[in-house]
């Protein structure tokens, strides 16, 4: 017996494979990682502030311009200097002429694209119509009528583009086509 008794004592310092030893994180690195989250945030607000301001001092800026050139404008119309006011008119007029004319034949070219798929008939009954509401009439008569769905349950066509009879099949080729004849055989039920 005392055999078994020396056999039977177990070592309990084993341990077990399945448990993995927990790893202890350091209470500094879980405060620093909230420190920098926390000065991460702190410049983010400070940058959105500093943006806000950018823009608001911006904006104010536009009006401020936009204010001085009515008043100067002003004053010389009060001053009958009428030449100098039309000549600075009429620069900025040529500088904005190309920007202009570009436009324009941007817009007289989709219009044509979009008259372009009406019939003739069509095309003389709504040419005259503005730009938005040509596209709408566009969009509601020729969009939908691309985009038509089948609504029957008939096969498309590729199954059988030649339209060979199954039994005419060289041996290869109607083992290759097995599903789609069976498929054909039992939609004639």
């Amino acid at each position: 017996m005392s055999e078994i008794e020396t056999e039977g004592t177990v070592d309990k310092t084993l341990s077990n494979p399945v448990q993995e030893p927990a790893q202890e994180v350091a209470p500094d690195s879980q405060n620093e990682n909230n420190q920098s989250s926390t000065e991460v945030g702190e410049l983010i607000a400070e940058s959105k502030k500093y943006r806000n301001r950018a823009q608001t001092a911006e904006s104010k800026l536009a009006k401020f311009e936009k204010k001085a050139q009515t008043e100067r404008e002003n004053q010389m119309a009060a001053q009958n200097k009428w030449q100098e006011l039309a000549e600075e008119r009429g620069s900025k007029l040529k500088e904005q002429e190309p920007v202009i004319e570009a436009a324009m034949a941007e817009i007289k070219t989709y219009r044509e694209e979009l008259l372009a798929a009406f019939s003739e008939e069509d095309k003389e009954a709504f040419g005259d119509l503005t730009l938005p509401q040509l596209k709408a009439l566009h969009s509601k008569l020729i969009d939908e009528t691309s985009t038509v769905v089948s609504t029957d349950g008939t096969p498309a066509r590729s199954l059988n583009p030649e339209n060979k009879n199954w039994t005419e099949l060289p041996a290869g080729e109607r083992r290759e086509n097995w599903a789609s004849i069976l498929d054909s055989y039992r939609a004639k039920k």
